[in-house]
Formats: C-alpha cells, structure tokens, sequence
C-alpha cells in the first residue's frame, strides 16, 4: 500500500515539474531560479501554487521517503519545505504581490514615481487610458455654472447619432472663464467614438415629450413671444405665437400654431417681402 502511495505521489511531482515547464517554455522565459525571468506566469499549475515546482521537489522527497518506510526521510521532507519556503517561495510570493496588473488594455499616460523609490498605499502610481470605454471632457461658459451639476443629463452630438449620458466630475477651478467636466456616457464603447474626437454637447436644463416644435430661425428672436407668418391657402397668415423650451436646432411653441401648420422662419420686415415670398408646394 505504502508502495503504491508513493508512486501515485512520485508521478504527480513529476507531472507537476514537466507541466510548469512547458508554461517556462511557452513564456519563452528561462526555467533556471538563478536566471532573470522575462515574464511572470500566471497560468497552469501557477493558478494553484506561486511554487508549484519547488512542492513538485518536496513531493519527490516525500515519495522516496514513503517508499522506503523512512521516518527520517519524512523528517528531511519537512526541513526541505522549511529551507525552501523561507530561502525562495516567500520571497517569490511578495515579489508576484507587487507585480502592478492594469484591469483592461489601454495607454500608459504617465508614471508618478520612480525605479527603487518606497510608495504609501493608495498612492496614484500610473494614468492610463482604458481603449474600451470612453468618457468625454468638455468645457461650457462659466455663465452656465448653475446648470451644471454631477448627474445632469447630456446629449453627446456624433455625426447623425445623439448618445446620451450624465455629468460626471465638475472642475471647481475656472480657467480662461471656462468650467470644465466629465461625461459619462451610457454607451460608452459606442463604435464611432475615438480619442481626441470633438463632439457637441446639449446639456439638458428641461425637458418634455409630445409638443409642437419648430426649427430654429431667424424670425425667432429673445423672449416667449413672437410674430411668424403662416401659410394657409398658399397665402402667408401673421399670427402671435408663445415659445417654451429650446435648444439649438428647435424650440417648442406652447400657443398659436397647430401640429401640421408651414411656419416662415425668415425674417419678413415689410410688404414688399411678403408679396415676394415664393411657396413651393
């Protein structure tokens, strides 16, 4: 019985040494603990041990042990993963623990610190840019201060595709009469957005759905109320209309037009205008 334990321990070492080095030799760097390692291995038997060969050596000692019902080749087992454990594995296990892995692929923007120097914890060491998800910076007129406020909604303009996402983080420093902030967009891997791309920002102060709206035009000036033509029998009608919201491409009419209604956008300032007004239907 003991003869047959220590073989199926005797071959599970052995299986253990030629499975690490085929992962040395996939990583193409060197197996030798007295060579430099090109790179870390994460994978294989590494996944369950940071030593796996060095418990491969102890489990051949204790096999060999085993076999020759030796209780001083036990004893020798023991001592061996003491030696082995204070002289390489504990010192391995620290060095994989300050191995710095980035949480997805990006660009290393910038370093703050340098080779040898001692860090506190929860020290900014690197700035990178994660490639697969974006967020936008943009900048308002500090007259708009009041508007903006973290989770203010926003529409982001990309080509004829409006994204929509919240105001994240708010500068509180005003340069050049500017207040920047950060966007936080719901599609934020959306695939037309790239780095260093301008887009338009609609910050959205009010909102409201179902209600008649117009383009933006000259004939639309300051204030909630205003004089528009109307066509109606291909004739232009002047009617008083009262405005509500808008943005800059349409503004919503509370009062004075109906769903349907050609409203004249052009400024129309005399009669000699409005008899030249062409209608095309």
């Amino acid at each position: 019985m003991l003869t047959l334990v220590s073989r199926v321990v005797f071959y599970t070492a052995l299986a253990m040494v030629a499975w690490s080095a085929i992962w040395f030799w996939r990583k193409k760097t060197p197996i030798e603990p007295h060579h430099t390692p090109k790179t870390l291995i994460f994978e294989g038997p590494y996944r369950v041990s940071r030593n796996p060969i060095y418990l491969a050596l102890v489990l051949l000692t204790f096999a060999s042990a085993l076999g020759h019902g030796s209780i001083f080749g036990i004893i020798c087992t023991v001592i061996l993963w003491i030696i082995l454990d204070r002289r390489f594995a504990a010192k391995e296990e620290a060095l994989s623990k300050m191995i710095i892995r980035a949480p997805s692929a990006g660009i290393i923007l910038s370093i703050h610190g340098k080779v040898g120097e001692k860090v506190n914890t929860d020290r900014l060491l690197i700035e990178m840019s994660d490639l697969t998800n974006f967020k936008i910076r943009g900048k308002v007129d500090d007259d708009y201060a009041e508007n903006l406020k973290t989770g203010t909604k926003v529409y982001v303009g990309l080509d004829n595709e409006k994204l929509v996402g919240v105001v994240g983080t708010v500068n509180p420093v005003i340069r050049d009469r500017k207040i920047e902030f950060d966007v936080n967009l719901q599609e934020s891997s959306h695939n037309k957005l790239r780095p260093n791309r301008s887009v338009s920002l609609d910050i959205v102060r009010a909102e409201r759905d179902s209600v008649i709206r117009i383009p933006t035009g000259p004939v639309i000036g300051k204030g909630n109320e205003h004089e528009v033509y109307v066509l109606g029998n291909g004739q232009p009608v002047k009617r008083v209309i009262v405005t509500g919201i808008r943005n800059s491409e349409f503004i919503e009419v509370k009062e004075g037009l109906e769903e349907g209604d050609r409203v004249v956008l052009s400024n129309i300032s005399n009669e000699h205008e409005l008899e030249e007004l062409e209608v095309n239907e």
